[in-house]
């Protein structure tokens, strides 16, 4: 599954000229990467993948996808 999310970035780094910032994934992806690569999500400044991960539902996304999403600077609570 990690094999599959980062040839998306980087395919999607190749057709765009740019690395993505955010990988969708769906439930069923998530859950797959927390069982096979538990680290990932353990805060290792050692393992960086270098985009943020958005899970949404299995019956909006059957495969991985990735965009690149501005950043906005600082959200002010009112």
């Amino acid at each position: 599954m990690l094999d599959h999310i980062l040839a998306t970035a980087q395919s999607y780094e190749r057709e765009h000229g740019i690395r993505p910032n955010v990988i969708y994934l769906n439930q069923n992806h998530h859950r797959a990467l927390l069982e096979h690569y538990p680290a990932l999500f353990e805060h290792d400044p050692a393992i960086s993948l270098e985009f943020r991960l958005v899970i949404v539902s299995a019956s909006l996304l059957s495969h991985p996808q990735a965009a690149y999403v501005p950043e906005t600077g600082a959200i002010h609570a009112a």
